[in-house]
């Protein structure tokens, strides 16, 4: 099972020390009136300020709120980045508004035009405006969490020293991720089953003819319905996944590098898309996850947990051989597809090949000696695939009412809110942190522990 890199990081240990895989989280969310109703107002301040725009920004739409921690020891100091930052702007919103915690947006107006789009610099808004003859107004208001993770420098340096497989860091870190990418990518369609909670979308989304005729796990996740380009990403190597998207490119079906919405990207802010094979890659994004109703921030440590461990398990595993890794993601593809526009409380479609995975994943946990809390991960995990009913979208169902949402959305928005003004920690306005350099923010504010 382990790769010969996946033994030497079992012999040092360095799968059971958590400070090894380091994450950042990018949260998207949309502000929305107590009606139901997406907001027609400009960015709060904060979203607007020059000393917070690392950690506060806006996406496709003025209405959607943009919150990004940076990278994290582990996943516990990243939610908790999280949740201050979460909490920052919710005391900054606009006078009544509200964060709507699901991924499909809130009911949208009947007139959707550019004033809708993003207030931002000319060169970002001439690309939003392309997207927006593209794809329309409504299909870009989708959110959800974005994870990046990345390998320790000094956990890779100490892999080098002890194989003569790699020529640099660059070349072994490329390694790693691409095999993680590979594995995450196989068995997306399980964390689309556990985690997807999309099942309707509000009034005005869609046109009258576009829409599924039944409730679904994940419109957000499913390629016919929801905010995903028509390029397919090729992750068999770093060289052929720069040369697809540059065909896309070419070919005008996509009309950037940032357009590709692949479920996962790979990331280095040091080099341009051409450069990526040579410079390598420094972290991986995963864009694959809705957001999680039951959590104000969007996602629960539980998640979290559930996503390290299956990089841990991918990151020690042998390698999909070169000839196999697209044959694999394609066939995942499909079934990710299946099992986004299933019905949430029928019978898991796939239960056999997630038991056998959830099977490997406890023979790994057993092997390694891993904390017992991922047995009981575990263990939670096949509970959800006997029982669809107790997944993120099957204990969703029973608030629709009317096909809509916007009942119980409100009510946990409003409960999110009045748990971020009633925490006790402390309070800065937006024109407060504008006066304040971003280190005062982050040492007043932001990241007080």
């Amino acid at each position: 099972m382990l790769s010969k890199i996946g033994k030497i990081i079992a012999k040092n240990g360095l799968i059971q020390n958590d400070f090894n895989l380091r994450m950042g989280i990018e949260l998207e969310m949309n502000r929305v009136q107590p009606n139901g109703h997406l907001v027609n107002t400009d960015s709060p301040l904060i979203v607007e300020s020059k000393k917070t725009k690392s950690y506060f920004t806006k996406d496709y739409l003025e209405s959607m709120a943009e919150q990004v921690t940076d990278p994290g020891k582990n996943i516990f100091a990243s939610s908790n980045g999280l949740k201050q930052l979460n909490y920052v702007l919710r005391r900054n919103l606009n006078h009544h508004e509200l964060l709507w915690p699901f991924s499909m947006p809130p009911i949208l107006p009947q007139h959707q035009g550019s004033e809708m789009l993003s207030k931002v610099n000319p060169q970002k808004r001439a690309y939003f405006e392309n997207i927006r003859k593209r794809n329309g107004i409504s299909h870009g208001g989708t959110c959800g969490i974005h994870l990046n993770f990345c390998l320790h420098q000094s956990f890779i340096e100490q892999i080098l020293r002890q194989t003569d497989q790699f020529d640099s860091a660059n070349d072994l870190k490329s390694h790693l991720y691409l095999k993680i990418a590979q594995g995450m990518i196989k068995y997306r369609w399980l964390l689309t089953y556990l985690l997807g909670a999309s099942p309707l979308a509000e009034n005005n989304y869609y046109k009258p003819s576009e829409h599924p005729n039944h409730l679904v796990r994940s419109l957000r996740q499913s390629r016919k319905y929801g905010f995903v380009d028509e390029l397919n990403g090729d992750y068999t190597n770093l060289q052929r996944y720069v040369q697809r998207i540059q065909d896309g490119i070419s070919k005008k079906i996509i009309i950037a590098p940032s357009e590709f919405h692949g479920p996962i990207r790979f990331r280095n802010p040091n080099a341009t898309l051409d450069e990526l094979p040579q410079k390598g890659i420094e972290y991986l994004e995963f864009r694959i996850f809705d957001l999680d109703y039951t959590s104000p921030f969007g996602v629960d440590i539980k998640t979290l947990e559930i996503i390290q461990l299956m990089l841990l398990y991918f990151l020690v595993s042998k390698p999909i051989s070169p000839n196999l890794v697209m044959p694999q993601i394609n066939r995942a593809n499909r079934m990710n597809e299946k099992v986004a526009l299933a019905n949430p409380e029928e019978p898991f479609q796939y239960r056999r090949d997630a038991m056998r995975f959830t099977q490997s994943l406890k023979r790994f946990v057993f092997s390694q000696d891993l904390d017992s809390q991922y047995l009981d991960l575990i263990i939670d995990m096949q509970n959800q695939i006997e029982h669809p009913k107790l997944t993120k979208c099957g204990r969703l169902v029973p608030h629709i009412r009317r096909h809509s949402l916007v009942r119980y959305g409100m009510k946990q928005a409003q409960q999110f809110q009045q748990l971020a003004l009633n925490s006790r920690e402390p309070f800065l306005s937006a024109d407060e942190i504008k006066k304040l350099s971003q280190r005062e923010v982050i040492k007043r504010f932001i990241f007080k522990r």
